[in-house]
């Protein structure tokens, strides 16, 4: 089980983005497609919660326990999140039934239109984006080659003229 200061800074982080790529780590034949997620709830346990689409008819035919991985990334955060663990097809009605914060979404999930999943958090890794600061170098070779090229590097600058 992770440290209660670790649970703390891993909800706050999922609670900010929100929405992962989710993915199934299997080897099973059967095995759940890629999926962009949105979490409901992150618990004291350091579990995640979330829906999917369910598109398969007999969900009892596929794993109900299975490795798995998260992404978390939002456009304009300065950070993103990867977790790996263990994840649970819940479908027993007494857990179900059991968890408040589903609200409306729990008859959805009683009548097989949405899956609810739980991943058990084993590893994250926090990756913070360190905005590059430019250096001397870098301007003055900008400020070169707008002088010689009148363009900027990385541009390359195509005159396009009409068919004679």
């Amino acid at each position: 089980m992770l440290p209660e200061k670790t649970i703390g800074f891993l909800k706050e982080k999922i609670s900010d983005i929100r929405s992962a790529l989710f993915s199934s780590l299997s080897s099973h034949v059967l095995k759940l497609p890629t999926h962009i997620v949105n979490t409901v709830h992150v618990d004291d346990a350091g579990q995640v919660w979330f829906f999917i689409q369910n598109s398969y008819r007999n969900i009892q035919a596929m794993e109900k326990e299975f490795p798995a991985q998260l992404d978390f990334y939002k456009k304009g955060t300065p950070y993103y999140l990867q977790i790996t663990g263990k994840a649970w097809i819940i479908d027993d009605p007494e857990i179900i039934d059991g968890l408040e914060y589903l609200g409306s979404l729990m008859q959805n999930v009683v009548s097989n239109e949405i899956m609810l999943i739980k991943v058990q958090v084993l590893k994250a890794d926090y990756f913070e984006s360190i905005p590059r600061k430019e250096t001397l170098f870098d301007t003055l070779w900008k400020n070169t080659c707008r002088w010689f090229f009148n363009a900027t590097p990385g541009q390359k600058h195509y005159h396009l003229l009409p068919q004679a």
